[in-house]
């Protein structure tokens, strides 16, 4: 029985040198579960990722970090997994955005504004 269309992961692949890309989107293509989103080169790029139904991004790492408009995609609601792909080495980095719970217990309404200010003084990236 094969996977419907809709069970199947969306891929958006970008900023990958050609060689690379060619791998990548051939092997995607060649997977029952997953499919290639397509990649709109003359669109606004963060757009284009939360419009598309994108699931995850697959991308090219610039200096061996990810471009601003990719760490801009892990921070959308809902956020996106990026899979980072370093040109040399075959090294790569999966950036996502996780739960994190820390329980507080009863909390006073001036510990309720510490934790908040603490919680968003803690985000690795800023907007």
């Amino acid at each position: 029985m094969g996977t419907s269309r809709s069970a199947r992961i969306r891929i958006l692949v970008v900023g990958l040198p050609r060689v690379l890309s060619d791998i990548i989107t051939e092997t995607i293509k060649a997977q029952p579960d997953m499919e290639l989103v397509p990649s709109e080169h003359s669109l606004d790029f963060r757009s284009h990722a939360r419009d598309s139904g994108a699931d995850a991004v697959i991308a090219g790492l610039v200096n061996d970090e990810l471009t601003s408009d990719c760490e801009d995609v892990i921070w959308m609601r809902p956020p996106l997994p990026v899979l980072g792909i370093a040109e040399r080495g075959g090294r790569a980095v999966l950036y996502q955005v996780q739960p994190h719970v820390t329980e507080l217990g009863e909390v006073s309404l001036d510990e309720l504004l510490t934790a908040t200010r603490t919680a968003a003084r803690s985000r690795v990236w800023k907007r």
